[in-house]
This record gives C-alpha cells, structure tokens and sequence, in this order.
C-alpha cells in the first residue's frame, strides 16, 4: 500500500527555537530603544529644568533691581519734599523707600553670587547707593538744623550727582545683562522642549513598528500553527491512501448525525458500496494498481457529492457514505454513484508489462434509511444485510435497500432469494 505523502511545506512551522529568538531579539530591542529613550528624555528634561531655573533667576534679578531703582525715586522724591517743604511727613517715604533699597540690594547679594561680572557690578551698586542715602541724609540733617536755606545750599550744588548717573548706568547695565541671559534661557527651554518632543514621536514610532513586528511575527506563527493542526486533524481522520475519512471520524460522525435525527427529527440514510471486483484487479494488476483504483473511486465518489454527504473507508474496498435525505432521495443517489463508479473505464499501468490498460470496477450498494432500525448501530447492520443482499442479485444495477423482511432473510441462509426496492 502507497504511504501518505507529507504534509505540505508552507504549513510546516518554524522551529520554536527560531520563533522565540525573533520575539526575544525584539522584545530586547524594545527594551533598548525604551532605555535609551528614557536616557535621553532624563537628559533633556534636566536641561530643560535647568534652563527655567535660570529664566525665574535672570527674572528674580530684574526684578530686584526694578524695585530698587524705584525705591531710589520714591526716597528722592522724599527728600525733596521735605526740604523743600518741610513738612515731616515726608520723611515716612524716604525712610520706607531708603528701607526698602536695601532690602533689595540685600537680596541681590545671594541671587549673584557666583556670577563674577553680575556680583562685581553689585558691589559697586551698593558703594553708590551707600554715597547716595549719604547725600540725601545730609540734606535732610541740614533743613532740620540750619533750615531751608542750608538745605538749598546742598541740593543746588547737588554733590550726589556725581553718584546718581552711576546708579542708573549700573542698574541699566545688570538689566541689559539679564535680559540676555533671559533670552539665552528662554530659547534653551524651547530647544529642550523641542528636543523632549522628538525623542518621545521618535520612540513612539520605534516602539509602534517593533509592535507591529512582533504582531506580524506572532500572526504568522499562530497562522502556520492553525494550518498545520489542521492539517494533522485532517490526517487523523482521514485514510491515509485515498483521503476519505477513516471508519473512526465516520462513526462519531454517524453518532452526532443520530443525535440530530432523535433531538430535531431530520432524515438520515446510510449507503454502503463495495467495489466487489477489486480482489481480481489486485491479484491480476498488483497492490500499486489496486491503491490507484480506490483512489480514482474516492476521487469521482467525491466530485458528485454535497458538503453534507461525508465519505469514509469503512475497510478494504468498501465505503460507507452518510446522507442526510430520506430513502427516496438516497436510494437515486446511490444509482448516481453506482453508474459514475461502473460506467467508465479506469486507465492504469500493467504493473509487470508496463503496458497501459482499461480497467472496468463493478459495484454492489446496500441502502439503509434510520426509519427502520432502533439505533445507529442497526443503521450499521442493516446496509450491511443490504449490502449483502445486493451482492447476491443477478440485476444489472446491484442495489438492494433495506426491509424488515431483508433482514430475516439476509441470515437464514445464504441461498435465500431477495426483492429489491431499488428494483
């Protein structure tokens, strides 16, 4: 007997060692592409932290330096109104706004230190501011004790102003300074934020095709698993030489179709067909001829059958066909079959001459309908008798369908005489 051919390739899987080393290599690149993502993203952010920290510094320090040059001006406007008018409310802004200036200064001090030009410039500043309130409060000291004419004396020769101008020049050039640095910072941010930005798209999108990877990688493998257990479902169900189901799947398929039959009432009908000439073309042709036979019988069997009518090799030569139709209907299959597998020649090759010949295969069919038995196994027997009965009539078309009284008959002897129903 021929053996099975192999499955096929394309449902062969890939060795499982070579699945999992794709999805480690992927899951590692994933892995990799993450932590240097979350480097880079670490490091950007840490810029960009860095760069808003000096942009609130550079604002701190602009700030500072506004409310001092305003307390400047409010402790001026002070002085002069009470020098000028002497009246002692005057001293409550300039001493609040002298106050105040060196709040200011004082908090300069820490804001830039370290940055030498900044912390240099300041020094000076508070030099001047110093010389400033000095000025300012001998005016003040000579209209309280000499009156307004001393006063005068002092702010039209304005001896401070040899320090104002300087004041002024150094604030505007720390403000000139910062907001430099502002700017310098400012873009920074952007650039970190911008940087921040394509790290994450460009993360994103590695993480999106190693995901869609790792998805075609598994599809592909549960879609070659999926065949390839199919493909072994269907060989063990199936004959291995001629691609019939086996007697096996044909009996839990019986079983299932009586289960059917009891719960919903549908029609069931089983044919059994014998090729009863094919021990002759065996022993005349060989094994390799006989195989090709029962082949080329499955293969026309099949051709002319519906989705619902299954097949099986029910052993040797003989096959059993389930069909889902009352008698009537299986019985004109059956002569269907009976003249598409003994109506035509079958081409073969001498197996010793090599010589090409015709071969004629004759068929005897035993049909049984549910109707007439108890169970599924008496379905079984009952084409069997059929069967035998047929084999055992001198019509042209051997079909004999099964009847009570066939089957008292069938086992009184084998010289009892059989009316057909096919007939």
């Amino acid at each position: 007997m021929a053996r099975r051919p192999p499955l096929p390739r394309p449902t062969q899987a890939p060795p499982a060692r070579v699945i999992e080393r794709w999805l480690g290599f992927i899951a590692l690149l994933a892995a990799l592409v993450l932590a240097i993502a979350a480097t880079l993203v670490h490091h950007v952010a840490n810029q960009s932290i860095v760069a808003a920290q000096r942009v609130s510094h550079s604002f701190q320090i602009a700030g500072e330096l506004d409310q001092l040059s305003l307390s400047l001006e409010a402790a001026e406007a002070g002085q002069r109104g009470f020098v000028l008018i002497g009246k002692p409310s005057y001293l409550e802004p300039y001493q609040l706004a002298r106050f105040r200036a060196n709040l200011h200064l004082a908090a300069l001090r820490p804001l830039t230190y370290g940055v030498s030009k900044q912390y240099d410039d300041l020094l000076r500043l508070e030099q001047l501011v110093t010389r400033r309130f000095d000025y300012l409060a001998r005016s003040i000291d000579a209209r309280q004790e000499a009156g307004i004419d001393a006063a005068r004396k002092i702010l039209e020769a304005d001896p401070g102003k040899n320090t104002i101008d300087p004041i002024e020049a150094l604030i505007s050039s720390m403000q000139e300074r910062e907001r430099s640095n502002l700017q310098d910072n400012l873009s920074q941010q952007e650039r970190s934020s911008d940087e921040a930005l394509l790290v994450m798209v460009a993360t994103l999108t590695l993480l999106a095709i190693l995901s869609l990877i790792f998805w075609i990688v598994l599809k592909r493998e549960f879609v070659v698993r999926h065949r390839l257990e199919s493909a072994l479902l269907e060989s063990a169900i199936s004959d291995e030489l001629t691609g019939a189901i086996n007697r096996s799947e044909f009996e839990r398929l019986l079983a299932q179709e009586w289960g059917f039959r009891m719960r919903y009432g549908t029609p069931l009908s089983m044919i059994l067909i014998d090729l009863d000439n094919f021990d002759v073309i065996s022993g005349s042709y060989g094994l390799h001829t006989g195989d090709a036979v029962l082949r080329d019988v499955v293969r026309r069997i099949r051709g002319r059958l519906r989705t619902t009518e299954r097949l099986a090799r029910y052993g040797g030569n003989q096959f059993a066909l389930l069909v889902p139709q009352p008698l009537g209907a299986t019985i004109q299959l059956a002569r269907h079959l009976a003249e598409l597998v003994s109506g035509s020649a079958y081409p073969v090759r001498h197996s010793q001459t090599g010589v090409k010949e015709s071969l004629e295969v004759s068929v005897c069919i035993g049909v049984a309908d549910a109707s007439d038995v108890a169970d599924e196994a008496e379905l079984v027997q009952a084409a069997g008798d059929a069967l035998y009965a047929a084999k055992g009539s001198n019509a042209v078309t051997r079909i004999e369908a099964y009847h009570a009284a066939l089957h008292r008959t069938t086992h009184g002897g084998p010289h009892a005489h059989h009316t057909s129903r096919a007939a």
